[in-house]
């Protein structure tokens, strides 16, 4: 797994970490952390979909405990 970017947010006073890996060819995992709770979503897809939807978490403040919801949405991802 190789980190392609990872981004730091203040929400509610709580710092909030965002991170965007890339497992293989068509596999990339998008993680949350958010003081003692985590969590993270693998898609198997498009990279630039999976880019949009990492951007779309950061600017609407998404929550690990949101994750396993976000993944019942959309089709290809799966929470872990």
């Amino acid at each position: 797994m190789t980190e392609i970017v990872s981004r730091n947010k203040q929400i509610c006073g709580v710092d909030t970490q965002y991170k965007f890996y890339k497992n293989d060819e068509n596999s990339y995992e998008i993680g949350i952390s958010r003081g003692p709770k985590d969590g993270a979503l693998t898609y198997s897809g498009d990279f630039f979909d999976a880019v949009a939807l990492f951007k779309t978490m950061i600017e609407t403040d998404t929550l690990p405990e949101n994750l396993e919801d976000i993944a019942e949405d959309i089709k290809n991802f799966v929470t872990v």
